[in-house]
């Protein structure tokens, strides 16, 4: 029976230090067009018959197409599956992230504490698509307003709405979207910071109700995707431990929209020339790669602290990316009388930085001290309810993730983690019995590399079943 062995997190398997660099072959031995820009896989599995099992974690994925990863007992085709989130049907992906370690970083920043990794085992542009649920107006999972709770009424509001703030602009329909956003990214910050004090927090979160009372970030973060959204601009809210902001994709990209009012007053206070907002030319992942590049002050909300791994030093491991899309509220927060649906996608994995800016040829990924990646994700991908789904992987049956590495250059090693409950272990052999993982084909028995590794990770908050990598078998994109 496996046992947990309370191995320290960062204590794992022989790391096998072998520079042979293979050629690229495995995205076509997939079957399965989502992994098309991926070149590498990996596969869990025991060939031998028999009543073994684990389950891995299942998260809804607003990606397209579908992920095909689990193979069942006596078949050859991979397959996906799908899960029941707040009512709808969605896709499903299993947890299983995988990282890598470099031995330097291509730069740091303050001191060390910090590490930049440019452009490294980011996929290609246009790898994934990253789609919304189709949902139709005033459906039962669209958030209405407290102040007049029909659909109808509060869309023709934000009409009205974006027309008076347009005209006191001295804009026009026909004005470019860039000076609209602009204006509508004004009268958020504006109204948030003549918001009464003595409202109570997170009342008039709607969009609706907050143009009428004001409120604080999540309301203007939602105004200002309201008057965006009658316009069909997309536009996203990064929700984080402490604030809510946003981002508006104009002119082509992903702009950063700030509402936080001590950093706009004290944008707009300097003596330097400096970008004063609240919107911003640059993205979001941009300034919180190096805030002080973009002149943003430090305050009690401080940028400075926030990596792809994380979004302060507070233990909240992920910025999550609320979506919206066509006057369809997916509010960070909810009304106890009122249908609520959001999805979430979280900034923490290379994969999900092209997920989330596919249009950019460079991208930097911020970690903590240790220069490190995660290709997949660590963090959680909901959509509506953060309830996990399972999936039971039996002796015969076979689950597997791919990731895309371009380089092995400095690379450290690269280690692989399955989340797992562990009352799902009773019945696994703690030697590894004949179960192994398998990287391009290469199978590497468990019984060989001293059995599972098995303990409790800090930063995944779960208990995982753990393996390094061999580099030998590792695909790079030449």
């Amino acid at each position: 029976m496996i046992k947990n062995r309370h191995t320290p997190a960062l204590l794992l398997l022989l790391v096998f230090d072998c520079s042979l660099r293979l050629n690229t072959s495995l995205a076509q031995n997939t079957g399965d067009p989502y992994w098309a820009s991926d070149n590498n896989v990996i596969e869990l599995s025991c060939d031998q018959p028999g009543e073994q099992f684990f389950r891995v974690i299942l998260n809804p994925m607003p990606i397209s197409p579908q992920i095909k990863y689990y193979k069942p007992k006596e078949s050859a085709e991979w397959t996906g599956t799908t899960g029941k989130y707040s009512g709808r049907t969605l896709s499903e992906a299993p947890r299983w992230p995988v990282e890598v370690v470099y031995t330097k970083a291509d730069e740091y920043k303050r001191d060390g504490k910090y590490s930049l990794l440019r452009d490294r085992n980011i996929p290609k542009p246009n790898s994934y698509i990253l789609t919304m649920p189709e949902m139709e107006r005033g459906n039962d999972v669209s958030t209405l307003s407290r102040e007049f709770g029909d659909y109808e009424r509060d869309y023709n509001f934000m009409v009205a709405k974006r027309k008076e703030i347009l005209k006191n602009a001295e804009l026009d329909e026909s004005s470019s979207d860039w000076d609209k956003v602009m204006a509508f990214a004004e009268y958020a910050y504006q109204k948030r910071k003549t918001s009464s004090s003595k409202l109570k927090r997170g009342r008039y979160i709607h969009a609706v109700d907050f143009c009428i009372h004001g409120d604080f970030c999540v309301g203007a973060a939602n105004a200002f995707a309201g008057l965006c959204s009658t316009l069909d601009i997309p536009v996203r809210l990064m929700a984080f431990s402490h604030h809510t902001c946003a981002e508006a994709f104009v002119d082509g990209q992903w702009r950063y929209v700030e509402n936080s009012v001590p950093i706009l007053d004290s944008l707009r206070n300097m003596t330097r020339k400096v970008e004063v907002g609240p919107m911003f030319t640059f993205s979001f992942q941009e300034m919180i790669t190096d805030p002080h590049k973009y002149n943003i002050p430090s305050m009690k909300m401080d940028y400075v602290d926030f990596t792809c791994l994380s979004d302060d030093h507070r233990g909240v491991l992920e910025i999550f990316y609320e979506l919206h899309a066509n006057w369809v509220f997916h509010l960070y927060g909810m009304y106890k009388d009122a249908p609520y649906y959001n999805v979430d996608f979280s900034l923490g994995s290379a994969r999900e930085l092209r997920l989330l800016y596919p249009r950019k040829e460079s991208l930097t990924y911020k970690s903590d001290s240790i220069p490190r990646m995660w290709l997949t994700s660590f963090g959680t991908t909901t959509a509506g309810e953060n309830r996990p789904n399972w999936m039971v992987i039996e002796q015969g049956s076979a689950v597997r993730q791919t990731f895309y590495i371009n380089t092995l250059e400095d690379v450290k090693h690269i280690r692989a983690y399955i989340p797992v409950p562990q009352k799902f272990y009773r019945a696994m052999p703690e030697d590894g019995g004949d179960w192994y993982f398998a990287v391009n084909g290469k199978k590497y028995y468990i019984k060989n590399i001293g059995g599972w590794n098995y303990a409790y990770h800090n930063e995944i908050k779960g208990n995982c079943i753990m393996f390094d990598i061999p580099l030998e078998a590792i695909n790079i994109d030449n």
